[in-house]
């Protein structure tokens, strides 16, 4: 991920894809049902939705006769895993474009995904949120001008069961002089938050800001995580960028 921090000038329509984790049950089940909370996180301002779909995946014991039904919102439909002989592992691929239309500006938007198993035994099963959209990216005409202040919030991840966070770090694609990087992170033990970013003592005003900086105990043993990005320029002609961000962590 590559980003920077540019003043509002022109329109232009950028185009971008995320993938955010919405639930995983390890546990076999057949005639029942269940759901999964999640939130999809945008950043950017007047996203446009397009094709978008949730990977529903798991593994069936006879998938003969096993129907699965998937509810977002009003969006819902039923999969028969009968033509899935060959193979016990399946994956759904549920079109949810309509369910997120009340998606037009930047923010945190809460789902809960539903689902019914009818029919013989499923297991493992795990689902992720496939979202693509346009959004507008303010940018200069004939010269470049960077805003003084951005940041970037990362969407949510999970860290699985007992995290211990060890290090965050990233790749610096450009720093030139009177311009600055720093980050946090924010963990919670429910996915849709709270959310509170703060650096290595701890507080909102401290950042991370060397790459391999050792993470603050205070995040281990929750499960979700975040990360925020800074940039900063004193030069209205220079701005930082940033290439991947990693978080280092362990489970126990």
């Amino acid at each position: 991920m590559i980003f920077a921090a540019r003043a509002e000038a022109a329109q232009i329509y950028p185009q971008k894809t995320l993938k955010f984790f919405v639930g995983q049950r390890n546990n076999a089940i057949s005639n029942a049902s269940g759901s999964f909370n999640f939130a999809i996180d945008i950043a950017e301002e007047k996203p446009c939705i397009g094709q978008s779909f949730i990977e529903f995946t798991g593994v069936a014991k006879n998938p003969v006769g096993t129907d699965i039904q998937l509810t977002l919102g009003d969006t819902s439909r039923t999969f028969s895993l009968s033509g899935n002989n060959n193979s016990s592992d399946f994956k759904i691929l549920f079109y949810i474009d309509e369910a997120l239309n009340n998606i037009s500006n930047p923010g945190s938007f809460n789902y809960a995904l539903n689902y019914t198993v009818s029919g013989n035994l499923i297991s493992l099963i795990a689902a992720k949120c496939i979202i693509t959209y346009q959004f507008f990216e303010p940018q200069s005409v004939g010269q470049t001008a960077f805003a003084p202040r951005s940041y970037l919030i990362s969407s949510t991840y999970d860290g699985g069961e007992f995290p211990g966070y060890n290090t965050i770090s990233w790749t610096t694609k450009n720093e030139p002089p009177n311009t600055n990087i720093r980050l946090q992170i924010a963990t919670s033990d429910n996915i849709n938050g709270p959310f509170d970013f703060a650096g290595p003592d701890d507080t909102a005003g401290s950042f991370y800001e060397s790459p391999g900086d050792a993470i603050s105990n205070i995040h281990n043993g929750q499960r979700y995580f975040r990360y925020k990005v800074s940039l900063s320029t004193k030069d209205p002609n220079q701005t930082p960028v940033v290439g991947d961000v990693k978080i280092n962590f362990s489970n126990k």
